[in-house]
Formats: C-alpha cells, structure tokens, sequence
C-alpha cells in the first residue's frame, strides 16, 4: 500500500504533479544539492536546541528503512509504557502517516504538539504540516489539545554558552491550524487520487502554489523542452499570471500584447526582446556615473552564517565576512590595483579583516558594491563586533554606492537580463569574457558553505588547501565583474578612453615611447589628407610586412591571423585592455603561461627608437574572446603602417 506522509502531503501543497513524480518517476526530480543538504544539517542542529525544552524527552527516530517501517510499533510501546515526551515518533493511519517532532501526552490519549522550525517565525506552510499531522492523530483515537510551532529567535544574540530559551521562541497556533481541519481532510483525499492515479496530473507551473512557483518551473524545464524567451522566463512570474497566458494560448514572451496587464519591468523586458535592442537611459547612467569619485573602489565580501551564532555577539542567520575582494581604480580608464583577504582560521575573522581593509581603503574616493544594503549590513555588523571600527565602517557606509542601481532602476534593459538585475545575468550579457563556470565555486552560497565546512568546522582538512584557493579566485572575479560592468557602462554612454593617460600614468619611459608613436601617427594622418599621396600609402598597406601579428599560442600566415581576428570583431564578444595593469591581471585570471605573459609584456614595450628610424609606427591590440567550449583564447597583435 502506497501511503501519504507528511513530507509528500507538502509537495502535494506545492504542486500536485511534484507528488506525482515523487511516487512514480522520482528520477525526474532534482536530487539534493550540498548546499540543501546544509540548510537540512543546520535545521538538525537546530532541533536539538529546541529538544532541550523537554529534559524527559524519549527519541524515536531511524536510520534505515526497517526502522521507519517498525517506528509506529515502538512509537506504541513506548507510550503504553508510560513515556510522556517523544522525539521523531511516528502515528499512521490507512494510508496517511507522519513522524511528528515533539509530542507531549498531557493526559489520557490527549496530546500538545510541536514542530520545530530553524525559520524566524511561524509561516502558512507551518500551519498546513501541523494540519496534516493533527488529522493523522486524530484518526488513530488522540485528541489534540494545543498545537505549537517552536522556531528561532532573532533576537538572540550569543554570549558564551548556548542558552536554548533565548535561542528559541514558542508560538502558539492551535486555532489557525485547527481551522483547517476540514479543508486538509479533503486534500488528504485529492492526493491520495493522485498517488494512485498511473498518469501524472497536470504540469502546468500555473498550479504551482506559494513560494514554489520557481522551485517547480526549474522541475518543469526538465520535464519539457521549453523555447527560449518563453512566457516561463517572464520576471516576477507567479502562477497566475502564467495560468492567465496560457489560457490566452500564448507561449512566446514576444507574442504578449501590450493590453495584457504587466508591471512596468515585464513590459520593459518584452520590449527590449521585441526590439532585439537593449533600453538604455543614457543620460541617467551618465549622471550616476558622473557622481562617482576617484579612486573608485569595487569591493566584494563573502561572509559565514548559521543558526547557531559561530562566535560571541552574533546573532542566527547573521553574516559575518571572512573575506573580502577590493579592486583599486585610480582614475576612468587608468590602472587598477587588486587587494584582498581571506581568513584561514576557525576563530573570528572580524578584527583581521577590518585592519587588512582599513590598511588599502583611503579616506575618499566611491566604493562600489552590488547590493548594498548586504554589504552595508555586514560594515554595520562589523563596527559592532569591534567598537574601535565603529567609525571607520560608518564612514564606509557613507561612501558606498550599489553598481547594480542602473540595472535596477532598468536604466539598462536587455532582453537575457530576465528581468533580473543579479550580476549573474548581467555579466554574461555585459561581460561575456568573464564566466563563473570554469571556477571551482560558482555562487556565494557554496563560498559560504565550503569556507565553513573547511575552516570553521574542520570537516574538509584534506581539501583546505584547494577550497582556499577556490575561494580566492572566486571572490576576486565577482570584484573584477563588477570593474568589467562599470567599463561597459562607461562605454554605453560614450566616456571615451582619455588618449595615453592610462600609460603616462605608469612610467616616463613608457610615456616617452608612446609620444613618439603618437606623432608618428600625426605625420600619417596628414599626409594621407593629401591626395596625390593616398595611392602610395594604400599600396604599401597592401605589403605583406605591413601587418605583423604574433598569435600567443603559435605562429598562422597573416590571411589567417586576420580571418580569426574578423571572427572576434564580426561575432565574439571581445575586451580592449588599457593598461599594463589590466593586462597583467587578465593573464592571470586566464592562467596564461608566466614566460608567455611576460614575452607579452615585452612586446608592449618593444624598440620604439629603432622602429622608428626605419620611419615606422605601431599600434597594439589585444583581444580575448570565448568560443562555444568555453575554452578562453587570446590574440595579441602588433600592427606596424608603413610611412
């Protein structure tokens, strides 16, 4: 007999096709991901706490598939045999069932029950589980007195020992759950119809209920193959607006009138995809970018957090950096420097890290971040735990501007946005260059996980090393991104690149090498106004030596070095890189070969006197593209013209 328990009474809330899948066709669904699997431990860990309420407490549970099936047996015995508190015990009736996280018998066959929840406060879907398992009591001859849901306090804040009553707060909602008791006995019977139906229901992510809309449309790409800029793709979606177009028969975003009511970011998003052209307020971006001051800082943290604090003055769910990522740039298209820390110790990471940013912060200039109410709320956080930086991050605070504005503010619309403003799908579409794919850690949550796996918690020590350095190459590209972002701002809206300021900035003897190359290019210019010797400087274009190109990874004919360079103008997203700085930077993010990276160095630099005594000028481009495999290839070019 196939019964309902209260896990799959709760998918069925969530979307009745969920409960389906997970009876019949359970591989279709996604399997639990480490990052799920930690929030699982952390509740856990939780729930030992909140135990400690009841000091007589007898736990059930299991840990094989012989003991559920056992555990309402030894859930009986050890109520005829007195025991008034049970953990994780279990009640089943036909064909429903549930293990309940505390009930407490309070006189004959009536019981208080409990569920713990490692969330801030009691929630809807809190109330659906208690219903569920208050049916299931009931059927098997209990009444049920009060009903209560025991969840996290966020308030508390640690001082030493864990106190499990400043921890957790009790609340009771014995009559909102009770409410529900007829509408959860017709559910019940609803699921079971599904349970045992052979074909599954409906799939539609219009039935997708609550907050499960985005968990379930991830489940429904799997199931059907869904067109790109699809009305699933629609930002800020809900099952209703979905059931609406679908009952309109529309599948495209492009086919969505503009009588059906959108909100002004949906309306925004269908335009740009109908136009295949990106909405840009150049003149708000223009002025937000005109507000920043120089240097202009990109910073970055990634922070620890948990339910139970990790050290004295945190609170649950608090984030904490253990790491930050600070990219220096000193003026529009100048050099940029990169400064970072990362703790590598299980003690607190506070004190440290404020004194290794106070150390490459300066008192002015803008810093930018993305998000900034996070960032901010993690400088607050920071000032408190060490009092004599209080000042020091309030003024931070005061210096911060969000990078992710325009975007927000859909100052900048573009159809592969979604309507998201995340730089997850920012930089792909700004960026391409730039990818999270290849590295170890793709998003903060892992970086939060994987940190406090290996280093706070130890449970990692043969993978330190390498999540470590994951870590570092992580944190350093979301800052990097964001500079590659504010570029491609600076470029929408025509800041040109200063001529050479870039390079005078580094050294004089570059400076010099770069003003002869200039003149020379000067000299060009006017004599190619000339008419009568435009002919002659045409054909000597046309010479085999007037376009010498070295090709990092080997040596091609300059037919070919000029095709590939045509496919990264024509179609590959490509990058100019300014300065020696930037260059050197790139290389190493793309892992170039040191002798290789330095040979490239060389050659910006290369014999300006004795080019130019044989009356030559030389310009230097550099390009970067990445092609389908996703493997990244670099070009580097030197034109020499002919005089």
């Amino acid at each position: 007999m196939i019964q309902l328990s209260k896990s799959d009474y709760m998918l069925y809330l969530k979307h009745p096709a969920w409960l389906w899948l997970k009876k019949h066709d359970k591989k279709k669904l996604p399997p639990i991901d480490d990052n799920t699997q930690a929030i699982f431990d952390a509740g856990n860990l939780f729930e030992t706490y909140a135990q400690q309420y009841f000091p007589q407490g007898v736990k059930l549970g299991f840990t094989d598939y012989d003991e559920y099936l056992d555990l309402p047996q030894r859930t009986k015995r050890a109520i005829d045999n007195g025991t008034t508190t049970l953990f994780q015990a279990r009640f089943e009736h036909g064909s429903i069932t549930c293990i309940c996280d505390v009930v407490n018998i309070v006189a004959d066959n009536t019981i208080d029950l409990y569920e713990i929840k490692s969330s801030t406060k009691a929630k809807p879907d809190h109330e659906w589980d208690l219903a569920f398992q208050m049916v299931v009591l009931e059927d098997c001859g209990y009444k049920v007195n009060k009903i209560y849901v025991i969840h996290v306090n966020n308030e508390y804040v640690k001082q030493g020992e864990i106190d499990y009553k400043q921890l957790c707060t009790i609340s009771n909602i014995t009559e909102t759950v009770k409410e529900k008791r007829q509408e959860t006995k017709q559910n019940i019977q609803k699921a079971l119809k599904i349970i045992q139906s052979p074909i599954i229901p409906d799939i539609s992510p219009s039935l997708a209920k609550g907050e499960s809309y985005k968990e379930w449309l991830e489940i429904y790409k799997n199931l059907v193959t869904v067109d790109p800029y699809s009305i699933y793709d629609l930002a800020r979606a809900n099952g209703e607006i979905i059931g609406k177009l679908e009952e309109l028969k529309i599948k495209r975003l492009i086919d969505i009138n503009d009588s059906f009511p959108l909100s002004q970011k949906q309306r925004l998003q269908i335009q740009s995809l109908k136009t295949d052209t990106p909405i840009i307020n150049k003149v708000q971006i223009k002025n937000f970018l005109d507000k920043l001051t120089f240097p202009v800082y990109f910073l970055d943290y990634e922070t620890l957090a948990s339910i139970i604090p990790a050290f004295d003055g945190l609170g649950p769910f608090q984030q904490l950096p253990f790491q930050y990522s600070l990219h220096r740039l000193h003026s529009p298209y100048g050099a940029f420097e990169h400064f970072m820390y990362l703790h590598k110790t299980n003690d607190n990471p506070a004190e440290p890290l404020s004194k290794s940013l106070r150390t490459h912060l300066e008192n002015t200039g803008t810093i930018l971040v993305w998000n900034e109410s996070f960032e901010k709320s993690c400088n607050t956080l920071l000032g408190k735990l060490i009092p004599e930086y209080e000042s020091f991050y309030e003024q931070l605070n005061d210096r911060i501007i969000d990078l992710m504005i325009p975007f927000s503010s859909d100052w900048y619309v573009h159809k592969d946005f979604e309507g998201s403003a995340s730089i997850k799908k920012v930089l792909p579409v700004l960026v391409p260059e730039l990818s999270y794919k290849e590295l170890g850690i793709h998003e903060g949550a892992g970086a939060q996980r994987l940190w406090m796996e290996a280093v706070l918690d130890g449970k990692r020590e043969d993978e330190k090393e390498h999540i470590l350095s994951d870590l570092e190459k992580y944190c350093k590209l979301d800052t990097f991104a964001m500079f590659g972002i504010y570029r491609q701002l600076m470029k929408t809206v025509d800041i040109k690149n200063p001529q050479t300021t870039n390079f005078l900035s580094l050294n004089p003897e570059v400076a010099n090498k770069l003003k002869l190359m200039k003149d020379l290019e000067n000299k060009i210019k006017e004599a190619m106004q000339k008419p009568y010797i435009w002919p002659e400087l045409e054909e000597l274009f046309r010479k085999e030596n007037s376009l010498n190109i070295d090709y990092i990874e080997g040596k091609f004919t300059k037919k070919q070095v000029e095709k590939k360079i045509q496919k990264v103008h024509d179609s590959m997203p490509s990058i100019i890189i300014y300065s020696f700085g930037e260059l050197s930077y790139v290389m190493d993010y793309l892992k170039v070969d040191p002798q290789i990276k330095q040979n490239t160095l060389n050659m910006m630099s290369f014999d300006v006197d004795r080019v130019t005594k044989l009356g030559y000028s030389y310009r230097f481009s550099i390009w970067f593209y990445r092609s389908i495999t996703s493997k990244v290839t670099m070009y580097c070019a030197i034109q020499i013209k002919t005089k």
